[in-house]
This record gives C-alpha cells, structure tokens and sequence, in this order.
C-alpha cells in the first residue's frame, strides 16, 4: 500500500464513519499485485468530485477475474474487510499525536467501487523499505537520505538503529491497541522521505 502525512481530517466525500463515496475516487495505475489483492494510486476528492484531490493509495481484493479461484477470492474479501476493521479500530483509538502513529500509514476509510470493497490510505511513500534495500549500497545510501540520517556511516550503524526504531515505533503502537500485524516485512514498510520516516502498511 503506498505521500501527504498527517492524519486525516473528516470530509464532506465521507458518507459515514470511514465510507468514502465511490464518486470521491478516480482510481490510477496498478503499483503492486499479491496474491490475495492489488494496490492501485488514486486521487481523493475531498468535496466529492473535481480535478485534482489528494494523492492516495487503494487496496482492493483479488476477484476471479484475477484469475483467481473463487475460494482464494472470498478468503481475499474477508481478509481486506478485517483489515478494514482493525484500520477504523486504530483510528477511533487514536490520540492526537500520540507516539509511534507517525509509522503508520494514514487510513482515510473504505469505499465500494464496482461493488468490490476497497481501502482507502493517503498515499505516504513512493517505494518500499524493500525497493531501497533491493539496490544494494546506492539503495542504501538513498534509504538513508531519504530518513535523514547520515549516510556516510561506513557500518551502516545509524541507519540500522532508525529502520529498526521505525519498525519498533509502528509495532508498540498497534500492539497498545490490542493489534498483532501478522506481516511485518521490508515490502510492508514504506519509506516516507518527506517526514522522513518509515510507515507500517
């Protein structure tokens, strides 16, 4: 899931608690497929329609039409509605700049489009922890950048201490709100640059 960073505020695109409107999104190209969904760009309309909007991120299950058999399909749909779930969990749970929410990617709610359900995040990264690591040492030197720590550090120690900072930051966060992320991983971290930091998705 995968630029804009504090937490959203309520708009008039909202239809209840956490429901966007489908007409609010214009859905954008694909950025990655698994094996039980895929995440799209989108623009968010914050009035409901119009040009422009907020750049945002949008997670849908796979379908049959994925090529998927249909049991995978509705175990993909029930995964995603509880994703859905433990994201609207966490934000009515969530103090004002309360520690750690920084590391979590911004939820906006869920929407119905083409009546599949799909989850809705400001977009808050272009690339994962993977993306950067997968480049070797220039990756590296960009994750570093990118986090704002010094990447001049021949061992690598600093930048070490603030991925896993990063990572522990997002985990205590969800863990003090009754949630376990079952999946935590270098593709499951975006890497923030403009508040430099790494997100939990």
């Amino acid at each position: 899931a995968l630029l804009c960073c504090e937490a959203p505020a309520p708009c008039a695109c909202l239809v209840a608690p956490h429901i966007i409107s489908p007409s609010a999104l214009t859905l954008g190209g694909e950025i990655a497929r698994g094996n039980f969904g895929a995440v799209h760009w989108a623009q968010h309309h914050e009035n409901g329609h119009g040009n422009g909007g907020r750049l945002c991120v949008v997670k849908r299950a796979c379908t049959p039409d994925d090529g998927n058999h249909h049991r995978v399909a509705a175990a993909a749909v029930e995964y995603l509605e509880v994703e859905a779930d433990i994201n609207e969990l966490m934000a009515e749970r969530l103090p004002d700049e309360h520690a750690g929410q920084q590391q979590i990617a911004p939820y906006l709610g869920r929407a119905a489009i083409g009546g599949e359900p799909h989850l809705v995040f400001a977009a808050c990264g272009e690339h994962t922890l993977d993306t950067y690591l997968s480049r070797g040492a220039e990756g590296r030197r960009e994750l570093a950048r990118a986090l704002d720590v010094d990447d001049n550090d021949d061992g690598g120690s600093e930048l070490a201490r603030r991925v896993l900072h990063d990572t522990l930051s997002a985990l205590a966060f969800v863990h003090a709100r009754g949630i376990v992320h079952r999946d935590v991983k270098p593709e499951n971290l975006v890497v923030d640059a403009d508040q430099h930091c790494l997100r939990l998705i």
